[in-house]
């Protein structure tokens, strides 16, 4: 069948309106994802959630014989693996979607996101626990003691202290505190502490964002003319 027939003219028609509706799909999608849920944020997760997790069973040890605590409960609650990934994402989600913008979150803002979900866990698996449990297992009671924020706290500074990225042979840190000086009135110097990833996470974000966008370009579009041609 020649490729100047209007039938197979028109079906690569059809094939190249295909092929550019599902790349126009997928990139909306793609925006529309939380950034710990797109591609490269995900990589990153994966690659740094088991590491963070064995530091927050480290910490939960500490407390399996120990006197009360405000993080006894939460900590001893919720699995290390769960813990793990809500403080990742919470921490990502923030700092990616905060830092396009020119801005960087607080510890505050951090810790207010981590302990959110946590209760929120805590919550859905009581359902299926003891829905009237209280004491320090109760999520309600970590709200009304500031157990939540403290456990939020130790979570992030976790994750910030143990998230890495390895590579071959290189390893490098996630995620750091950066202090700047503000000048306020009256002379008074502040120096608040924001959260941003590192300039090594930076780079092999942006490095592995091009190289997984790449994967979604089909390598051929229809031609007319000859079948087949090298897409752009």
């Amino acid at each position: 069948m020649s490729p100047e027939d209007p039938e197979t003219r028109k079906q690569l028609e059809l094939e190249t309106e295909a092929l550019q509706e599902g790349l126009r799909k997928y990139r909306e999608q793609q925006n529309n994802l939380d950034p710990a849920d797109t591609r490269p944020g995900v990589h990153v997760l994966l690659r740094a959630v088991r590491v963070v997790a064995d530091a927050i069973r480290i910490e939960r040890g500490k407390f399996n014989d120990a006197g009360w605590s405000k993080l006894r409960g939460p900590l001893l609650s919720l699995d290390p693996d769960k813990l793990a990934v809500i403080s990742l994402r919470s921490i990502l989600n923030t700092v990616l979607s905060e830092g396009t913008k020119g801005a960087y979150p607080t510890p505050l803002g951090i810790t207010s996101e981590i302990a959110r979900w946590c209760v929120i866990l805590r919550r859905y698996e009581m359902r299926a626990e003891n829905p009237h449990q209280v004491g320090e297992f109760d999520p309600n009671y970590w709200v009304r003691t500031g157990a939540d924020l403290t456990l939020g706290l130790k979570l992030a500074e976790l994750a910030v202290r143990h998230a890495a990225i390895v590579e071959k042979t290189k390893t490098f840190q996630v995620l750091e505190w950066v202090e700047t000086v503000i000048k306020g009135t009256g002379g008074q110097i502040k120096t608040p502490k924001f959260l941003r990833l590192t300039t090594q996470a930076k780079d092999w974000l942006n490095r592995h964002t091009l190289e997984l966008d790449a994967l979604a370009v089909p390598t051929y579009f229809p031609k007319y003319s000859s079948g087949y041609c090298l897409a752009d």
